[in-house]
């Protein structure tokens, strides 16, 4: 994410796809239509800098379920999940966004578990999403908030499924 002047196209929930002005570039990479999973293990090495937001989840073309393996809100790390509205998460202490951690998702029909270089966080068997998601990175500055530049770097990204 720099600062970078464009006008472009954005979505309005009412009056559909609109030019705004930005003051900041960003990107988003998404697998959404070569690649959608139920279950499995969702892992990525990566960090980031910058006081804006960065994030490694699983979702689909709706708002939910939205799965964060790893969200950076500029200040600390996230983990955690909302499915039919209702969910559950953790912040994390101890973590420098700054260096290099393993990120990771183990998601079964009746559980998620986090961990963080294999060290388990977050473990929650309430409303489990089971349907096909897909893999998202993004960097973002939400609308109320000012943000800045930043890097999100993923070294490497890993996905296994289970054996039926």
């Amino acid at each position: 994410t720099r600062r970078e002047a464009l006008k472009t196209l954005a979505w309005h929930p009412r009056n559909g796809f609109i030019e705004k002005n930005y003051f900041y570039t960003s990107d988003i990479i998404q697998n959404a239509s070569g690649f959608k999973q139920t279950g499995g293990i969702f892992k990525a090495k990566l960090r980031c800098t910058g006081p804006i937001h960065h994030a490694f989840w699983l979702g689909t073309e709706k708002q939910q379920p939205h799965i964060n393996i790893f969200h950076f809100n500029g200040k600390e790390v996230q983990m955690g999940f909302v499915h039919q509205n209702s969910g559950d998460g953790v912040t994390l202490s101890g973590i420098k966004a700054s260096d290099y951690y393993i990120y990771s998702l183990e998601w079964t029909q009746h559980e998620l578990v986090w961990s963080v270089n294999n060290v388990e966080v977050l473990r929650s068997s309430v409303n489990v999403p089971w349907e096909p998601l897909f893999v998202v990175f993004n960097s973002f500055i939400p609308v109320h908030e000012e943000g800045g530049e930043g890097l999100l770097e993923v070294d490497w990204i890993r996905v296994y499924q289970f054996n039926s």
